[in-house]
């Protein structure tokens, strides 16, 4: 046996025990790891829309709908900051005032958070509403609708 060269039985079966061990630890991180960044550019999406929302409203004194953002030509109206959504009055915009588009496109809200949503108005499957109707309970004019609880442990409605 002193002219071969191998492993034996023993050794193989450890080598891959430990491979095993090691592939258990990495794959629930290399999951988390596909979540916290489609949170991240969930994060970067609601600041891009808030942006050009409060762009809007500083131009124009009124939250346009959020679709209305691509486009150059004003909407008819829009909601006052201190309250907007269903059953909120509605104000004119005037069209000298409005120096849109604001985006190039509306990004479209990953389904994952939809799920669980309370309600709201919704455009591409993001909400736009006051607390009264409860869907964003982050206090801004945005948000994803969805109750479920993020990564770091608030619901993502509260972004």
């Amino acid at each position: 046996m002193r002219g071969r060269a191998g492993f034996t039985l023993t050794e193989v079966m450890i080598s891959t025990g430990v491979l095993l061990l090691l592939a258990t630890l990495g794959v629930p991180n290399y999951s988390r790891n596909g979540l916290k960044a489609r949170e991240n550019k969930l994060r970067a999406d609601l600041g891009l829309i808030r942006e050009a929302m409060d762009r809007a409203c500083a131009d124009t004194g009124v939250y346009p709908m959020p679709d209305a953002l691509t486009s150059a030509a004003p909407p008819a109206s829009g909601w006052l900051p201190t309250g907007m959504g269903v059953g909120w009055a509605m104000q004119p915009i005037q069209p000298n005032s409005w120096r849109g588009p604001y985006l190039k496109r509306l990004p479209v809200l990953d389904p994952a958070f939809r799920a669980n949503a309370e309600g709201g108005m919704q455009v591409n499957g993001w909400c736009w509403n006051s607390t009264r109707e409860g869907a964003v309970s982050s206090g801004y004019a945005i948000g994803a609708p969805s109750r479920n609880i993020s990564t770091n442990g608030t619901a993502y409605n509260t972004w």
